[in-house]
């Protein structure tokens, strides 16, 4: 493969990728927060209930507890459809009928 054409894959892949996270619509997606404001919330995990332009409403896992989180003050993993990618929570912050 000749480098013109890696170099086309590649950013395609990202082009692909970029497009992924900001199209999905998180909710019921599984979320595990890397790093908060609030120490006590890292690496809770849960399911994704609600989301709004600034937050996330989560059923944590193993609790029948439900917390909700902005969106700019973490890191979350967020698995969807078997896909997982890491992501700032600043870069989340926008409605969500905007990104779709």
């Amino acid at each position: 493969m000749k480098r013109r054409e890696k170099v086309k894959e590649k950013q395609k892949w990202r082009i692909n990728n970029f497009i992924c996270f900001m199209i999905l619509d998180y909710i019921n997606s599984k979320i595990r927060i890397l790093w908060y404001t609030d120490p006590s919330l890292i690496s809770r995990e849960g399911l994704i209930l609600l989301e709004t332009e600034k937050t996330f409403l989560i059923r944590l896992r193993g609790k029948n507890k439900v917390i909700r989180i902005f969106k700019a003050h973490g890191i979350f993993e967020i698995t969807f459809k078997g896909k997982s990618f890491i992501i700032a929570g600043y870069r989340l912050v926008r409605k969500p009928w905007r990104r779709i």
